[in-house]
């Protein structure tokens, strides 16, 4: 006589679906339908930038996320960590200069040294100034450029002077006078070769021809090490004016 054999609780059935075959099926449809919300949050958010970057409210939104983003950078520092000190120098006036029967408005020396001599006495490591002082075809831009690089190399501390024009004409041009080369610092960021969009910070820049490179302005500030508490100073000024 056949007996009958009770199925113990708990116990699966042949055509049940084992657990972790359940779990992993389970697992793989959240994966699919978290990608497919994603690239859909993705598409929604390109088609809200593209619609609204070039509008005066795309604008005020960007400017309000950098700015809120630099907040939070500098709370989380201290006056005291500053490695470097940008100092604006857009509100210094431009003046007029006659270069070839036509004026060109740079920015006036003397102030400059003012600012130069006030730092030095902070004892930064190395005061670097983001101007182009490239002389022209003429010489000097300035009658008072001369004695400007001359009181920055006399300085205790290394003072570099910004060029771009002048550095296809070598070291002994790049100021003027071969004595003002070791002043002289490229402040000019390249774009490499097909790649639009981004650039590169390159340490020391050489043209064809030369037997010597000369430093850019940031890789001759980077290059000396940090021993106070204004380590490295630099006077920036916006496009329009040398």
């Amino acid at each position: 006589m056949a007996k009958r054999i009770k199925r113990s609780v708990g116990q699966a059935s042949p055509t049940s679906r084992p657990p972790q075959l359940s779990l992993q099926r389970d697992r793989q449809r959240r994966i699919k339908l978290d990608f497919a919300a994603g690239v859909v949050l993705s598409i929604l958010l390109i088609g809200c930038n593209v619609a609204v970057e070039r509008t005066d409210f795309g604008e005020q939104l960007e400017q309000m996320t950098y700015n809120l983003l630099q907040t939070r950078l500098l709370s989380a520092r201290s006056g005291e960590d500053l490695k470097v000190t940008v100092i604006d120098i857009n509100e210094l006036p431009l003046v007029q200069v006659n270069r070839a029967n036509r004026l060109v408005r740079v920015t006036p020396r003397k102030p400059l040294q003012d600012i130069v001599e006030v730092l030095a006495q902070e004892d930064p490591k190395a005061i670097g100034i983001d101007i182009d002082f490239s002389p022209d075809e003429r010489g000097f831009i300035t009658e008072d450029d001369p004695s400007f690089f001359q009181f920055c190399l006399n300085q205790h501390i290394p003072v570099f002077l910004g060029i771009y024009e002048s550095l296809a004409q070598g070291p002994d041009k790049w100021l003027g006078k071969p004595e003002f080369k070791h002043l002289a610092a490229y402040i000019t960021v390249p774009r490499p070769q097909g790649a639009e969009g981004t650039v590169k910070m390159v340490e020391r820049i050489q043209p064809a021809g030369l037997s010597e490179s000369c430093p850019s302005l940031a890789a001759a500030l980077a290059t000396l090490r940090c021993k106070s508490k204004y380590s490295r100073a630099v006077f920036h000024r916006q496009k329009g004016g040398e």
